[in-house]
């Protein structure tokens, strides 16, 4: 791993590829459509796991070998959704008209998979996707789920879960996030705030990702 790196990008390049299930869609509050993968195990499982990507990525960026993974070792069914404004979903890039459109696009997916699929459910999010489930988990309208997995969690600048030796993987303006919550979201809401580091080459081999996000 290069120590200039959060984590090993060419690590992730160099691991073979898996059978990725049909791309399918589901259709959110608004009309916005919204991109999964479902990795459905060939044997008959309670378990099944929607799996929420950190900002930036998208379902396709690394997630689909934890997925591959519960579904043949560990036979649970996987869901990877892209996250609207990013991957294949709908909306503006990088960005959505309210937060409370992200946390009922997640409600949305969750009603789909508890009529299609039985048994149990969990919510998994990985570094900021991590932080948007603990926020969805204090929303009073959420839909109830049988647990969440919290993968590498960025949960914010001041809950002291980062390692003092951490290369940062991103740049957050804090005083734009300082501002738009003063202001309750009326001012810079829409301003890119977090930039994320992508060496050039990645950005390259999968123009899905997102150099930045919105508030």
């Amino acid at each position: 791993m290069n120590e200039t790196e959060p984590f090993s990008f060419t690590s992730m390049q160099e691991v073979a590829p898996v059978a990725i299930p049909e791309r399918q869609f589901i259709q959110s509050h608004d009309g916005i459509r919204l991109a999964y993968y479902p990795f459905l195990s060939e044997t008959n499982t309670q378990t099944n796991v929607i799996i929420i990507h950190g900002g930036g990525a998208h379902s396709l960026a690394g997630y689909e070998h934890i997925a591959y993974t519960l579904q043949h070792d560990f036979h649970v069914n996987v869901f990877l959704l892209d996250l609207r404004g990013h991957g294949h979903s709908g909306g503006k890039k990088g960005d959505t008209p309210k937060v409370t459109d992200v946390w009922q696009d997640i409600s949305q997916v969750v009603d789909v998979i508890k009529q299609q699929h039985e048994g149990a459910l969990y919510l998994c999010g990985h570094s900021s996707g991590a932080g948007l489930l603990l926020q969805y988990l204090s929303w009073g309208e959420k839909r109830k789920v049988d647990g969440y997995f919290f993968i590498a969690p960025e949960f914010g600048y001041k809950s002291d879960t980062a390692k003092s030796n951490q290369v940062p993987f991103a740049t957050v303006q804090v005083w734009k996030f300082v501002l738009s919550a003063m202001t309750k979201g009326r001012l810079m809401g829409h301003s890119e705030a977090v930039r994320f580091h992508y060496p050039a080459w990645v950005i390259a081999q999968d123009p899905l990702l997102l150099t930045g996000i919105t508030i």
